[in-house]
């Protein structure tokens, strides 16, 4: 009888921590969607200002280009031109929650602009982002992009 009584008290408790939990992970969700988009509309306007406030300082990319790229680098290829696009549409289909980290999956397209490798050409590529949240802010991490078509 104790157990019944002691069980019905709690259930209030869980089910409120549940609905706290359900709707921090959904303001998690929409941020990070935001940030997605965000980050899609720097690179085509060459924003570089906010692209460094989304990327982490220890930003990396296994790049579609074959190789490893870190934050400098990134920067560098961006200053050249060889990260200058009339078109990036992302679609994300994946995105896992965890504590202090978000894990995305999708799809983009890219129209490199003259002077950027493929440029003219329509790119299809897979992307994976990784998100760390670090004092309080979602920093993308690490991103692996690779060319399908």
């Amino acid at each position: 009888m104790i157990m019944k009584y002691v069980s019905f008290l709690l259930l209030p408790f869980f089910f409120c921590t549940v609905l706290e939990a359900n709707a921090q992970k959904s303001e998690t969700e929409k941020l990070i969607r935001s940030l997605e988009k965000a980050q899609c509309d720097a690179i085509v306007n060459r924003n570089t200002v906010a692209l460094y406030k989304i990327w982490a300082d220890d930003f990396t990319v296994n790049s579609p280009t074959n190789d490893i790229v870190k934050l400098e680098k990134a920067k560098e290829a961006i200053r050249k031109g060889l990260i200058n696009y009339s078109l990036c549409e992302s679609t994300l289909e994946e995105l896992m929650v965890f504590k202090d980290m978000v894990v995305t999956m999708g799809s983009e397209v890219i129209k490199p602009r003259e002077g950027a490798p493929m440029a003219g050409q329509t790119v299809m590529r897979r992307y994976t982002h990784i998100w760390l949240k670090r004092d309080g802010s979602w920093k993308l991490l690490a991103r692996h992009a690779n060319i399908i078509k």
